[in-house]
């Protein structure tokens, strides 16, 4: 227990996905004394696939129970339905309503699979396309400018953070919706900043790349996917296109997003933070 997030409540969504990076966010702000909002897209997986944008409620309730159990400053777990971006918004007013107040928003919702924009932009169809864009795009910045509302009422200022990634700086192939929509997110990031600086709010993003967690809970089939489309072996794809030579923690990414919703970012804002390992370095 470090005391930078004491008082404070911190919301994340997407906490419970794969492939961990909104949980190790929740038990970082939990460890540093905050009142810590699990928010999750909760439901069943395709049938003969996979979406990474939907939980259990079984893994939101294990995850909710860990986040607590880090910190002193409480954990609550709230679930939405996982086709209607609409529902982040209404879950923003359910926090509101239970404690009054939003400080730190993190936007960690985001999807990959056969249905969610996976695949060469010639075979991918229109519902897999919005679904992405859904899920990546629409679902941040509606949840997004709902916690901003809350904070410009208030008018003590305040942070969002969202999930980009990397692959909104170097596309690769068979994954051009998920870099076009990571690619608006970023822009979307860039204007918010600019709209809601004068009102003392900060916003940023990271950019993670080749996340590899070691709790069965959150895998990352979509980077084993990117990696095998270049005919090749995730160890062989990570040592060609990092230049660290290896993937990344989810506490890696949590530990940069952390940072940017600390007081020691406090002139930070208006930048989304590659977390790639060098790989654009690399490359």
């Amino acid at each position: 227990m470090d005391g930078k997030f004491e008082g404070k409540v911190a919301v994340v969504a997407g906490a419970a996905r794969p492939p961990g990076m909104g949980f190790a966010l929740a038990r970082r702000f939990a460890r540093g004394g905050a009142t810590v909002v699990c928010i999750e897209a909760v439901g069943e997986q395709p049938d003969g696939g996979y979406d990474t944008g939907i939980v259990s409620a079984a893994i939101l309730e294990q995850v909710v129970q860990e986040v607590k159990a880090a910190g002193n400053g409480g954990a609550l777990a709230l679930g939405v339905d996982p086709v209607d971006p609409t529902a982040w918004e209404r879950a923003v007013g359910e926090v509101i309503g239970q404690l009054g107040r939003i400080d730190i928003a993190c936007a960690f919702m985001g999807t990959t699979g056969p249905e969610a924009g996976d695949g060469p932009l010639l075979d991918v169809t229109l519902d897999s396309w919005q679904r992405c864009y859904n899920v990546n795009v629409v679902s941040p910045w509606l949840f997004g400018r709902a916690c901003a509302a809350d904070m410009v009422r208030r008018d003590e200022g305040g942070v969002l953070c969202f999930l980009s990634s990397y692959s909104a700086i170097v596309p690769p192939a068979s994954n051009g919706a998920i870099a076009s929509a990571r690619a608006a997110l970023n822009r979307v990031v860039e204007v918010m900043a600019l709209e809601l600086g004068g009102h003392g709010i900060r916003v940023n993003a990271v950019q993670p790349l080749s996340v590899v967690s070691e709790d069965e809970r959150f895998p990352n089939p979509g980077l084993r996917r990117l990696a095998a489309s270049g005919a090749t072996n995730l160890d062989s794809w990570v040592g060609h296109n990092l230049a660290l030579g290896r993937p990344q923690s989810p506490e890696e990414t949590a530990a940069v997003a952390e940072f940017l919703c600390s007081d020691e970012a406090s002139f930070v804002s208006g930048v989304s933070v590659p977390v790639a390992g060098g790989a654009h370095s690399h490359s």
